[in-house]
This record gives structure tokens, C-alpha cells and sequence, in this order.
């Protein structure tokens, strides 16, 4: 059987590595660090995955209000947020937490404007949409990856 090593990541980096300067950061909502590897981009948080913070521990809730408070004072330049399962591995007993993650970035990301959406439309076969190509909905497939730029400078 062949595997797939989420090929997605290479192709969002190589975009906001095309579309920032060195200095900036960046947010990869999830758990796929490689992104700020392959994009040469610094992360706007010290929590590049989110697996400690979707798990059942005394802790989590604390370790996601920190992540949020970081995001928020670097301000990044991209948001990415990550829609597959592997990237929200999710203990027993902490869906309530998640559903806080994913209500702040709903709300944070209203500074952001949608420029790129990766959906995975069948195994091994992703569509890419980039800039004013980028739909205005919601994915149409269960596995996607949305990136967001900032709206305001600074």
C-alpha cells in the first residue's frame, strides 16, 4: 500500500515562502511544523503542534490560551489552518477544548483574507487555489488546509 506524506505542505510553504519576507511569521494552526521548515518562515508561537493541546490533561487548557495569546501579539503575516485528522489527534474527553481552538480562529481569522485552499479531492489528487482563485465557501472535501494573509500592515 502506498502511504502519502502530505505532499500539501510542500506547496503551501512554497507559496507564503514566494509571498513574505524573511522576517516574517507565520501561524500553522496544527500539527505540521514542516510547513515553517519549507516556507523558511519563523512561527508566531512556541507551539507548533497542536497535539498537547487536544488532549486530556491538566494542562491543555492553559498551553492553548498561551498559544493564543502568542499568535495574537506576533500578529503573523499567515495564518495556515490544517483540516485533517492527523494534524487534531483528539483524546477521550477533550472535544470541548478543540471546539475553543477552533472558535478562536474563527474569530481571529476575520482580520485574514482567504488566499489559498488545498483540498484533497481522492487519494494522491489535491486541488490548489491561490490568490484570487481561492474560493469565497467552504471546502468541498473532507480533507483541506485554507492559508489566510493578514488584512492590515503592521
Amino acid at each position: 500500500m502506498k502511504t502519502r506524506l502530505f505532499p500539501e505542505a510542500v506547496e503551501v510553504a512554497r507559496y507564503i515562502r514566494e509571498n513574505s519576507d524573511e522576517g516574517d511569521r507565520i501561524a500553522v494552526i496544527g500539527s505540521e511544523p514542516e510547513i515553517y521548515f519549507y516556507s523558511d518562515r519563523v512561527s508566531a508561537t512556541g507551539y507548533i503542534y497542536a497535539y498537547p493541546l487536544v488532549e486530556n490533561h491538566r494542562y491543555a487548557q492553559m498551553m492553548t490560551q498561551e498559544m493564543i495569546q502568542e499568535v495574537e501579539s506576533a500578529r503573523p503575516l499567515f495564518l495556515v489552518f490544517i483540516n485533517f485528522r492527523t494534524s487534531w489527534l483528539t483524546t477521550e474527553g477533550y472535544s470541548e477544548k478543540k471546539d475553543h481552538i477552533f472558535d478562536w480562529f474563527a474569530r481571529y481569522a476575520a482580520d485574514y483574507e482567504p488566499v489559498g485552499l488545498a483540498e484533497v479531492v481522492a487519494p494522491f489528487e489535491t486541488e490548489y487555489y491561490w490568490d484570487e482563485m481561492t474560493p469565497r465557501r467552504e471546502p468541498r472535501y473532507k480533507y483541506w488546509i485554507a492559508v489566510y494573509k493578514r488584512r492590515s500592515p503592521g
